[in-house]
């Protein structure tokens, strides 16, 4: 795969806690400019990056409660519902990853299809830390996801030093079936590292920086 063959598929992540606008204005620059198929960014930066984006096609996701997902499912769903205010067109929430440990699905469940709800029909990803979480919690994980009816399940790769597995998403793939989304947020520092998560079952990218040739 090229670069422009890959840009549809990948959502520029601007995560820095020291990112100033100057760094927000470069990053939607840089997707509208690669075609790429969004940004992402919290909740504070979706009302400029939409300003950034206007007349483009590139959409402006909204990670809520990043990184560790541990607040009360209140506060999530009020995040999501400023994000909503604020003009974002997907959101992606952290799960409680104490919840998946201890199999508290009841609280999952509750979880996931409030915060669905407050997205009111627009695409809502759920985020799992596949550092932390061995494979069968991350296909639980996926499988509840898709009942509560989001669109994606993102693996991320924040902690630890495990990288993104192939194995670990054909395993999601065959769990969710043909139709359901699944995100790679990981490092990929080359467009051949981007295609092998493709190629394995992943269809949207999260990545920070733009893969190199």
């Amino acid at each position: 795969m090229t670069l422009p063959e890959l840009a549809p598929s990948i959502e520029l992540a601007l995560f820095r806690a020291d990112a100033t606008r100057a760094d927000l204005e470069k990053h939607c620059a840089l997707a509208r400019e690669l075609g790429l198929h969004g940004v992402c960014v919290s909740s504070s930066r979706v009302a400029l990056a939409r300003h950034l984006l206007e007349d483009s096609d590139v959409k402006v996701g909204c990670t809520i409660d990043f990184p560790l997902g541990g607040a009360d499912a209140d506060v999530k769903r009020y995040e999501t519902e400023v994000a909503l205010d604020h003009g974002a067109h997907e959101i992606e929430f952290v799960a409680n990853h104490g919840w998946l440990r201890e199999g508290n699905t009841e609280a999952l469940r509750r979880e996931l299809r409030d915060i669905v709800e407050a997205a009111d029909g627009l695409p809502v990803k759920v985020l799992v830390e596949a550092t932390l979480l061995p494979t069968e919690t991350l296909v639980a994980a996926a499988r509840l996801a898709v009942e509560a009816e989001a669109k994606f399940l993102t693996l991320s790769y924040l902690f630890g030093t495990r990288t993104a597995s192939p194995e670990v998403i054909a395993a999601l793939r065959q769990a969710t079936g043909p139709e359901f989304g699944l995100k790679v947020s990981a490092t990929a520092p080359t467009v051949a590292d981007a295609a092998r998560l493709i190629a394995a079952g992943a269809n949207r990218l999260g990545l920070a920086t733009i893969p190199r040739a």
